[in-house]
């Protein structure tokens, strides 16, 4: 299956989706799969890979994947790749609030998408986002925490931060190919307008403790909690607003 990602914690997160898989496909199949926010398809893909190494093309055709954002253009970037790839995949454009998959999903999996959401909303989200899980549903979610490594004001980060995006969007455009789309300086220019005035992170989670509580007043039982350290990066890899990292996979706990 060809596929590309560009996911910082790629590594340590597509291991935690694979031993999710893993363990899953022993209970039920087919699976039914939620993605809850996607910046482009490098999310979706990142599941795809993970599935081909459990149970090859086979296994990765057999599941149910709904992809939920609140943004147009990602959900139409993984549509592509789906077509592109022959694959069926169920794009929602919507508010994750707003959507409700009636305890069907059996996998959950949301990528440092929380921090989004200011704190007096986080743990409303987050009992919204467990009712998707089925009674033996799983969550595989990360969450920015700790001090930001740089500060938001800081101009060399926010220009090599604006430069990847920008390269991103280049990528992304390319692959769209006849994608019906604003003209790619409108584009640039919100996104430049975006890294100026961005309102993303609203707050970051606390230190590890917090991070714990979060989930588990959320109605989640935490059966496996590792972070990721940002502080020590190698000069290739993208620079970080935040110290770490943490991957949680969580079960719904029993009501």
């Amino acid at each position: 299956m060809p596929v590309e990602q560009h996911i910082a914690d790629y590594r340590e997160f597509a291991e935690a989706i694979r031993n999710g898989l893993a363990r899953l496909q022993r209970i039920k199949l087919p699976l039914r799969v939620v993605i809850a926010g996607s910046t482009d398809n490098g999310l979706y893909c990142m599941l795809l890979n993970a599935a081909t190494k459990v149970g090859g093309d086979k296994f990765v055709r057999s599941l149910n994947i709904s992809i939920v954002d609140r943004c147009k253009m990602p959900l139409v970037f993984c549509e592509q790749f789906a077509v592109k790839n022959s694959l069926h995949v169920n794009t929602v454009h919507s508010d994750f609030v707003e959507f409700d998959y009636a305890a069907n999903c059996d996998l959950l999996i949301a990528h440092g998408v929380m921090s989004f959401f200011p704190i007096n909303e986080r743990n409303r989200t987050l009992k919204h986002m467990r009712d998707w899980l089925s009674l033996d549903g799983m969550m595989i979610s990360s969450t920015q925490f700790g001090d930001r490594n740089i500060g938001e004001g800081d101009g060399k980060y926010q220009n090599e931060r604006l430069r990847g995006a920008k390269a991103n969007l280049d990528r992304l455009l390319h692959k769209a190919g006849n994608f019906d789309s604003q003209p790619q300086a409108i584009l640039e220019q919100k996104l430049h307008s975006g890294f100026a005035n961005r309102s993303s992170h609203a707050e970051l989670f606390g230190e590890r403790e917090e991070a714990l509580s979060f989930y588990e007043s959320g109605g989640l039982e935490i059966c496996d909690f590792s972070i990721v350290d940002n502080t020590s990066q190698s000069n290739s890899e993208p620079l970080r607003r935040y110290r770490a990292r943490a991957i949680a996979t969580c079960l719904r706990a029993e009501d």
